[in-house]
């Protein structure tokens, strides 16, 4: 009894030791010593602390609400939108992942969304509340990792920085389910649920975070960095003990493996269950091969972006602030005296900072896929790195998983910048440039983080307006979208467009009324007409996009033999881009129409399978009525 007490006393004191080395520097030393009961009873729950408690939930819900009011019904193009809801659509009406459904990505995105069938609301509505959702979600649980505290216990500023992390993050990136979005839900998640465990020394939390970091992985094969980077983590942690308190007893040996361990297996064991479930269904060959052979992104294209000629000017101007903060924050700890000067100089250099991280968020009005979130990414890690320079530790864990995460979210062959991560790196860059001020200058602004944060929402909630109400994606601006699509099907709910993406959907349904049958293809895009007009794919892909279905163009092909084979089926072929249909006219198809496809030889292949049965409105049609069955036939 007496060694088990003793080994007790020490898993406690090391729990204690790993507290303190996620915080490094000046550690605070986390009480694991269990409440007493009594002294919890005479804790008072007033009304008021409640109401003061639900503020900020409440104030989230509300922003949530207000930006699908006002943005989620503006503006829809048929490129990829309604790709993922496309993919639970058949997920949802039998088509087996990989074999029914061909993915270069696992396709735990696909079965999330089915979800979305069951809001009572309109379908495409729907889809883009919950990527809403799930943006101010992950932007409250960065916040938190950030500022180490709960969304119930924050300050006024806290929630204003959060709001505006959320809008940064939206940007104009278009509202739609997205396997990206949902891997950074689920590593953020993952992220803040270790560090709340090992910060309070809670084992069961700690494993909670490693297994949502591994479904993270299933929503996306990139996003394995989350579990590898926390394994490396308790690694040094467990290496950092072994230097720093000597050596390790018999408890902290056993509660090392044990850690390590845990990691490994709560964070394989979401993709472990991926593998089995597709073992069991047959389609673990077909699975291996679409993921395996998919194209890799560009891993070092952030650092090209960096040092390009119109990105390296605003990171250049954040570092040289950061550098003169850093050297006069260590100027003035030098000296005993009071040195006002280096405190004002200090103070200058932070607002230098702060203007250069709200240029680069900004300047470029949001706009997908160009280099401002990149500038946000190397201003974030340039001021983590200073600050780990100059040996102020406790929040650089924090703040490197925000850089991880970033990083992780880049890695894609359509957007390769952190866009959907603006928000946290810029709060990450803020944190690393105003935590640790000197006490004079805390003391002469009390009320600084309240006023530097609104000072920053007012012209990021402005810009955001104007970019979502003018730079939509692949539509038109506001005064543009005229049209509702709700009488084309009512799925699109109060969602309106221009009228040439309005008609363009209108010859979709049009077609499919003149040629009715029970398998549709619309290609090369339009993977929302599935899910929103309830129709069955007539190909193993909903997007003919040539990273999409890498090494997959001959089961394509087989499907269309079959196709042939047995007819019953309609696919059309787009003559002009959808994504011009904002500033192009509407051209119908003619005879001497040629298919617009991203691989002009599948198209081809296709078209000689299935041969060419006319035109319809701006497409060419392939069509083959229900063969009739022969009077031996059952």
């Amino acid at each position: 009894m007496k060694v088990k007490e003793r080994l007790d006393t020490e898993t406690v004191e090391y729990r204690v030791k790993t507290a303190e080395t996620w915080s490094v520097g000046k550690a605070e030393r986390v009480d694991v010593t269990p409440v007493p009961s009594s002294h919890r009873d005479s804790i008072p729950r007033t009304l008021r602390l409640r109401v003061v408690h639900a503020v900020v939930p409440l104030g989230l819900v509300g922003a949530t609400i207000l930006i699908f009011m006002r943005y989620g019904q503006l503006g829809l193009n048929p490129t990829d939108q309604g790709y993922i809801l496309a993919q639970s659509y058949s997920i949802l009406h039998g088509a087996i992942p990989h074999v029914g459904l061909i993915s270069p990505r696992p396709l735990g995105s696909a079965l999330l969304h089915t979800i979305d069938f069951l809001i009572p609301l309109p379908l495409i509505e729907a889809d883009r509340l919950t990527m809403i959702i799930e943006v101010v979600a992950y932007s409250t649980f960065c916040s938190s990792l950030l500022f180490k505290t709960s969304p119930l216990h924050w300050r006024t500023w806290q929630f204003l920085a959060t709001i505006g992390s959320v809008l940064l993050s939206l940007n104009t990136f278009p509202m739609m389910s997205w396997h990206t979005v949902d891997g950074i839900f689920f590593m953020a998640l993952g992220y803040l649920l270790v560090a709340n465990g090992i910060a309070r020394a809670h084992y069961p939390t700690t494993l909670l975070g490693c297994f949502f970091l591994g479904v993270a992985t299933v929503m996306k094969q990139n996003f394995v960095m989350g579990p590898l980077s926390i394994f490396l983590l308790f690694t040094a942690i467990a290496a950092r003990n072994a230097f720093h308190f000597g050596k390790l007893s018999r408890a902290e040996v056993l509660l090392e493996l044990r850690r390590l361990v845990g990691t490994v297996l709560c964070s394989v064991a979401p993709i472990g269950a991926y593998v089995v479930a597709m073992a069991l269904l047959g389609a673990f060959a077909a699975a291996k091969r679409q993921i395996i052979g998919a194209a890799n992104p560009s891993y070092l294209h952030l650092l090209r972006v960096i040092v390009g000629s119109n990105a390296r000017v605003p990171v250049a101007l954040f570092t040289v602030a950061v550098l003169v903060m850093y050297l006069s924050d260590r100027q003035a700890g030098l000296r005993h005296a009071k040195q006002s000067h280096m405190v004002c100089v200090g103070f200058v250099a932070r607002i230098g900072a702060t203007v250069a991280v709200l240029y680069a968020a900004l300047h470029q009005t949001l706009h997908l896929g160009q280099e401002w979130s990149t500038q946000l990414f190397a201003m974030c890690a340039i001021a983590l790195m200073v600050r780990i320079s100059a040996g102020k530790l406790t929040d650089a864990p924090r703040v490197l998983c925000i850089v991880i995460l970033a990083y992780t979210a880049s890695l894609s062959w359509g957007v390769p910048v952190p866009d959907l991560l603006a928000g946290p790196l810029t709060v990450g860059a803020m944190i690393c440039v105003w935590r640790g001020a000197s006490v004079e200058l805390r003391a002469l602004a009390q009320f600084g983080p309240v006023i530097l944060a609104f000072a920053t929402l007012v012209p990021t909630v402005a810009v955001f307006d104007h970019a979502r109400s003018t730079d939509i994606y692949f539509d038109g601006g506001v005064p543009e979208l005229t049209v509702p699509l709700r009488p084309i099907e009512a799925s699109f709910g109060a969602i309106r467009t221009d009228p040439n993406t309005a008609r363009y959907l209108a010859d979709v349904k049009e077609c499919l009324m003149m040629y009715p049958a029970a398998r549709v293809a619309v290609l090369p895009d339009n993977p929302i007409i599935y899910p929103a007009f309830g129709l069955t794919d007539a190909f193993p892909i909903s997007w003919f996009l040539p990273q999409e279905y890498a090494g997959s163009s001959a089961q394509i092909l087989d499907v269309a033999h079959v196709l042939k084979k047995t007819g019953d089926y309609l696919v059309l072929f787009q003559t002009q881009a959808v994504w011009e249909l904002d500033s192009t006219p509407l051209r119908r198809a003619t005879e001497a129409s040629k298919p617009f496809a991203y691989d002009g030889v599948l198209a081809s292949d296709l078209i000689q399978i299935l041969g060419r049965s006319g035109t319809c409105g701006p497409f060419i049609v392939s069509y083959a009525p229900r063969l009739a069955r022969s009077p031996s036939e059952p």
